[in-house]
């Protein structure tokens, strides 16, 4: 069974308030109160669905009352009706003003506020099934664009692998070379340290390394084969550093100065194995370009979405060309490919979740219209620029001074 509609009551009269509950009847909840003090007091147990006020009572009058319960966001959809024997279009437009939804002079007549009171409630509750349903777009669109990412991260696992393993191995490679030289030195020095001779095979080694001048060469390689461990590592730890800033799925936003260009690098690393030896990068940052408020991570996603599609439209061997550039309002980041370029037809719909020409099994359909979504929510726009069998541009343009205001708050509240 549903809950009856909850209506708070407020005036100096307990008859009015008598009168007016018997006016509506039992199909309500009521709670009351005598002054817009107790009212204020009382909302937050009570949650009312609509309150009803007089508008001239001892101390908080009723316009008072009306912008204080607008400044709590549990109450600024609440609607509120003023009464006042009043007469004149002043009394009304003031009201009004300052929040109230509607307007009844006294006497009151039943059937008229049966009427006012039953439309407000219709509103709120339309209002409330359509916050309902688009905290459930937005919950549904968070899960899409996390979808997505794991799809994407699905498809780069492997090279991501192949791209770990070649450091890995070459540091354990040069790691046995490495255990060897050491465990023989460690051998010698235990001996010399404690004054006992070296063994026959000690002296032979050592003989051996001067007779064919391979000491110098075990000098020299040791460096090289640290210098190779540690190049190896930093190398694993740059793809490492680039999935973790890409793959953080799920996090809410995190706004904050971010270079566009490291941003830009990260994606790269992550589609190092994509871009194999085939197709060359050409990147060019304008000194001018600056730090830019947004989040890190999802505009890594939107990159990463670009470069791949460039890239997976470059059949053989292809150039893709990135320029970062910024004028005194925007921020432009243009990806080009030398790739198949895009057909008038697909074109206006690549944008279009679910759309996609690549065969089945091998695409969301979500990344370009996520990468969309996502560059939206910062204030921005991506723009396209394709002649069918010569290459295309995307260029994503973002407000110089970040996502507005509304922006932000939206990305707090999806996040």
């Amino acid at each position: 069974m549903d809950a009856k509609p909850r209506i708070l009551l407020v005036d100096d009269s307990p008859a009015y308030r008598r009168v007016i509950q018997t006016m509506l009847g039992p199909r309500y909840d009521f709670a009351q109160a005598e002054t817009a003090e107790e009212a204020l007091e009382s909302v937050a147990r009570f949650l009312p669905d609509l309150v009803i006020s007089d508008l001239i009572m001892p101390g908080i009058d009723g316009y008072e009352l009306c912008r204080r319960l607008r400044a709590q966001p549990a109450l600024e959809n609440v609607p509120i009706i003023m009464l006042t024997s009043k007469t004149g279009d002043e009394s009304r437009i003031t009201g009004l003003e300052v929040g109230a939804d509607d307007y009844l002079f006294k006497p009151i007549r039943p059937r008229e506020l049966n009427a006012r009171v039953t439309s407000l409630l219709r509103l709120r509750r339309a209002t409330l099934e359509l916050e309902a349903a688009n905290a459930k777009l937005m919950k549904a669109q968070a899960e899409l664009v996390r979808a997505e990412k794991l799809a994407s991260l699905g498809q780069l696992v492997a090279g991501i692998a192949h791209e770990l393993n070649n450091p890995l191995n070459y540091i354990y490679g040069n790691t046995e070379f490495l255990r060897e030289y050491v465990r023989t030195f460690v051998e010698l020095l235990d001996r010399v340290e404690v004054g006992l001779e070296l063994t026959p095979a000690q002296r032979e080694i050592l003989e051996k390394w001067k007779r064919e001048k391979d000491l110098e060469f075990v000098r020299a390689d040791l460096g090289k084969l640290l210098e190779g461990v540690r190049l190896g590592a930093e190398r694993a730890a740059e793809i490492v550093r680039g999935l973790r800033a890409f793959a953080r799925v799920g996090s809410a936003a995190e706004l904050g100065e971010v270079d566009l260009a490291e941003t830009i690098n990260v994606a790269l690393t992550v589609l190092r194995h994509e871009l194999r030896d085939r197709v060359r990068v050409h990147k060019e940052v304008a000194a001018d370009v600056p730090r830019l408020r947004c989040d890190a991570s999802r505009m890594s996603q939107v990159f990463v979405n670009l470069i791949l599609n460039a890239i997976q439209a470059m059949r053989g061997e292809g150039d893709l060309f990135i320029r970062l550039s910024s004028d005194d309002e925007s921020v432009r980041i243009s990806i080009r490919d030398t790739g198949c370029g895009i057909s008038a037809q697909v074109r206006g719909k690549i944008f279009d979740p679910f759309f996609t020409t690549k065969p089945v099994g091998q695409g969301t359909g979500l990344g370009l219209s996520i990468s969309y979504g996502i560059v939206e929510q910062h204030g921005g726009r991506i723009e396209v620029d394709s002649v069918e069998g010569e290459g295309a541009t995307f260029t994503v343009i973002l407000p110089r001074n970040g996502p507005p205001a509304d922006a932000q708050a939206e990305e707090r509240v999806s996040g």
